[in-house]
This record gives structure tokens, C-alpha cells and sequence, in this order.
């Protein structure tokens, strides 16, 4: 369970702004499911609860 390196760029279509998403990702080794998420944001607020969410799914 962790941020995937770099940001990924995601273009408004109607405005052409650009922002910035962090991708969190965690994978459930024996299985292979896995868990993605963007983020604008990669704060302790943020990392506190990727644990809950991410296990609600597996």
C-alpha cells in the first residue's frame, strides 16, 4: 500500500485546466485484487484512512 511515484495529469474537457492526481495503490498479494485511487491531495488526512477504505473493497 502506497503512492505510485509521480502524478498523473487530468485535463478538465471543457476548460483545458490541468490538476495534478496522486494515485494510491495496494494490491492483496495471493490474490492479485487491487485497489486504486486518485487523490488531489497526499496528506496525513488522506493517509490515515486509505487503510479503511481499501479494505472495505478486498
Amino acid at each position: 500500500m502506497d503512492f505510485a511515484g509521480e502524478t498523473v495529469p487530468i485535463v478538465d474537457p471543457v476548460s483545458g485546466e490541468i490538476e495534478h492526481a496522486y494515485v494510491y495503490v495496494a494490491v492483496l498479494g495471493a490474490s492479485n485484487y487491487t485497489y486504486s485511487r486518485g487523490y488531489d491531495d497526499a496528506g496525513f488526512e488522506i493517509i490515515g484512512g486509505l487503510d479503511l477504505q481499501c479494505s472495505g473493497v478486498f
